[in-house]
């Protein structure tokens, strides 16, 4: 990471401790992490593929008569 950027962290880090009290209780690095964790997963987007698939299976158990189309979708 480039000083200039880890010089405005360290400085966004300081203000934060500053005013976090008056703002009230700051998740702790756990918390923080976990959520970080949670976004770059993309839950949405694997059950938006989840759902998409499960159409596909849908539209072919239909159109085919097949039963195990019907039970993968």
């Amino acid at each position: 990471m480039p000083p200039r950027i880890q010089r405005g962290v360290g400085e966004l880090i300081a203000a934060l401790r500053e005013v976090g009290p008056q703002l009230g209780n700051y998740p702790s690095a756990e918390i923080i992490e976990l959520e970080v964790t949670y976004n770059h997963w993309a839950l949405f987007r694997i059950a938006w593929v989840c759902t998409l698939l499960a159409l596909l299976g849908a539209l072919l158990s239909w159109t085919s008569r097949w039963r195990p189309f019907y039970w993968a979708a």
